[in-house]
């Protein structure tokens, strides 16, 4: 049930979810259903901004894993350490976290996990600016996915793709790529799925469907954002599709954008998402030519803060 909520981003049930199960866990002596707790309650810091109190219990949750020896949940939290790592902006413990995650996958035969952390290393990639390596994972991750008929991988690969393609100035492939992860309904990635389409069609000027395509993101970005204020990724891309369709209106008034990046920064300073949101708003400024964003991007930065 907890799962369910998570992904709808119904965060105070999830919590509450999470916390009961732990402490029924411990009172039967589950070591198993306690060590899942903590990982579940690491999740739920994560989707809070905390991700240094989610590394904390994660933590705890794989010293359990390694001391009941279960071996593909160990693996699975090593990849959830690895997003922490990600976050903070320190990518080579992110992929050496996500490759053994992935050893761990391939040696327990979990092709859902592999595929999983093929696409995390094509994330950590893009974060590097490896952007060849990014698509070589997310194509290996997508082919996967089609095995199995994996909607979260149809989604989240050919989202990362799509990045990859974009910042290499590929927009054609970049658009394909897109397209094809806006089949999969995934509650917590359509709104970054929007957005990229909204930027990718921008530079291709085709003005109305980037229009559609911001307001698509931002709506489904506030659908998230009703469920857990807190969501700093929804409104990190809440804020460049608010940039984007300024630029399709023709509009020079960023102010919604700088609040909505003001109460990210509030919420959430981890590098890691700094980096990540600064070089989709220099995409989006290159592709629209031109030096409005720079104060928004200062903001976003958290550059403006002490």
């Amino acid at each position: 049930m907890a799962s369910c909520y998570a992904e709808l981003s119904k965060i105070s049930k999830t919590k509450e979810c999470r916390e009961k199960a732990l402490e029924i866990r411990r009172e039967i002596g589950d070591r198993s259903g306690e060590a899942g707790a903590l990982s579940g309650l690491g999740d739920y810091q994560l989707s809070i901004g905390k991700t240094q109190r989610g590394k904390e219990l994660y933590e705890e949750s794989l010293q359990i894993y390694c001391e009941i020896k279960e071996r593909s949940s160990q693996g699975a939290t090593i990849g959830s350490l690895g997003d922490c790592y990600l976050n903070f902006g320190d990518t080579k413990t992110a992929i050496d976290y996500y490759n053994q995650a992935l050893e761990i996958a391939r040696e327990t035969k979990r092709r859902r996990s592999e595929s999983m952390r093929l696409r995390d290393l094509a994330n950590a990639a893009n974060y590097e600016k490896r952007f060849q390596d990014a698509i070589e994972f997310a194509t290996q991750s997508r082919t996967l996915g089609a095995e199995m008929e994996s909607p979260y991988d149809g989604s989240y690969c050919n989202t990362y793709l799509a990045e990859a393609y974009l910042f290499s100035d590929k927009l054609d492939e970049a658009h394909s790529a897109i397209d094809l992860a806006l089949q999969f309904n995934i509650p917590l990635n359509n709104h970054k799925a929007q957005s990229l389409l909204g930027v990718i069609t921008l530079g291709k000027d085709d003005v109305l469907t980037a229009k559609q395509a911001f307001l698509s993101a931002i709506d489904k970005a506030d659908e998230i954002l009703s469920h857990n204020e807190k969501s700093f990724r929804a409104l990190d891309i809440k804020g460049l599709a608010l940039c984007g369709l300024s630029f399709c209106e023709k509009s020079e008034d960023f102010s919604v954008a700088k609040q909505a990046f003001k109460s990210v920064r509030t919420i959430n300073k981890d590098l890691g998402g700094r980096l990540q949101i600064s070089r989709l708003l220099d995409t989006l400024a290159q592709i629209s030519k031109t030096s409005l964003l720079e104060e928004v991007k200062i903001i976003a930065s958290g550059l403006n803060q002490t």
